[in-house]
């Protein structure tokens, strides 16, 4: 969850207070716009997509200089070549009041832009704007960013450094760093290879509402939050769902032999009881069939630790996402992918899962999909 003071969170487990979306817009770090009411805000984070943040909103503009925020060059204020929104909201109830910051995100597309006109001194003038604006958080722009050629880090000390590197962002240094193996190299995307690096770490990049980006542990965190339902909760529903999409029922672990003769040093582990067996007892095809995860690594160097990796990597790629439940909260803008949820309903069983996605706009309440164990 964001950071956040008692008083803030007290004021949304209430349900009782008022949201405003704002932005400020900025271009090469500096702040051009600040405090732009925005409308029809409607944004998405998924914690599986590549770029994990997405949304879309309306800017509804009004001058008292005759001018225009219609973009129309590639310098103009919302063009699509650079341009960032800092998304917040401003929770308000009485006297209270927080601003909590939701995301930085590029303008990506500009679908429709129109000036409000008004006839003075015999000719019109732009009296204000309404600008639609599709964006995407800055790991946009690494995505669209390719190496001209095949290369490999610079250095092999510090995966968090070269993240740095390959992104052009600032790292915040979340999670403990580690070395990179001497066979790790980029084609072309950045984006894999960012994904691949602090795979190395047993984390996940993601955008930060700041801008900088963080390091999500693959492993589940400690419940951030405890959920209810009734009069005195903030849960409005809950549903259920499965999916099988990325749950594997058998690990390969390969590396290769440090003696630089290119053996393949294979270790495998897999499920060999229940609906998700991979095979059945006498050897057959099982009716899930075999669905294997491939993980390779220069650190793992003979059969046994390969084995013991795989042994250790399978519970995590077999059980994390064999379930879904789709959650309606209250509007909470505290709450971001990741977070470990336990969701207590009356006469039914607790629920304990990991948000995958939020889905936010200008409604009183919010969806999510819980990942759940």
């Amino acid at each position: 969850m964001r950071e956040s003071t008692e008083q803030l969170r007290d004021v949304l487990g209430s349900g009782s207070f008022d949201v405003q979306w704002i932005a400020d817009v900025y271009y090469a770090g500096s702040r051009r716009m600040a405090n732009v009411d925005i409308t029809r805000p409607s944004f998405t984070d998924d914690r599986i997509a590549k770029v994990q943040g997405s949304g879309s909103c309306t800017v509804v503009w009004t001058s008292a200089f005759a001018a225009s925020l219609t973009p129309r060059a590639a310098s103009d204020m919302l063009a699509p070549f650079g341009a960032e929104l800092s998304i917040a909201v401003l929770v308000t109830a009485g006297s209270f009041q927080s601003r909590v910051q939701m995301g930085w995100y590029r303008i990506d597309e500009v679908p429709s832009a129109a000036d409000h006109l008004e006839e003075f001194g015999g000719r019109l003038i732009p009296v204000g704007s309404t600008v639609e604006l599709t964006l995407m958080d800055r790991m946009r722009k690494t995505q669209k960013d390719r190496f001209d050629v095949p290369s490999s880090p610079p250095q092999k000390l510090s995966v968090l450094t070269e993240a740095q590197r390959i992104t052009g962002f600032q790292i915040v240094r979340e999670l403990p760093d580690g070395p990179i193996p001497g066979s790790f190299a980029y084609e072309e995307e950045r984006l894999d290879p960012l994904y691949d690096l602090l795979a190395l770490i047993d984390a996940e990049p993601y955008m930060r509402p700041d801008g900088s980006i963080g390091q999500r542990p693959l492993d589940w965190p400690a419940v951030t939050d405890v959920l209810t339902d009734g009069s005195d909760g903030t849960v409005v529903s809950v549903g259920n769902s499965m999916s099988a999409e990325k749950v594997y029922n058998r690990v390969a672990v390969r590396s290769s032999a440090s003696d630089g003769s290119d053996v393949q040093i294979l270790g495998s582990a897999q499920i060999t009881e229940g609906p998700l067996r991979a095979v059945n007892p006498d050897g057959s095809p099982s009716p899930y069939g075999r669905v294997t995860y491939y993980y390779s690594s220069d650190f793992i160097t003979t059969r046994e630790q390969a084995n013991a990796y795989a042994a250790q990597l399978l519970p995590r790629v077999s059980s994390l996402r064999t379930r879904e439940v789709p959650v309606e909260e209250v509007f909470n803008p505290l709450r971001q992918v990741g977070d470990v949820l336990e969701v207590r309903q009356a006469g039914r069983d607790t629920i304990v899962g990991r948000v995958k996605t939020l889905d936010r706009s200008e409604s009183a309440t919010q969806q999510m999909t819980l990942e759940v164990q």
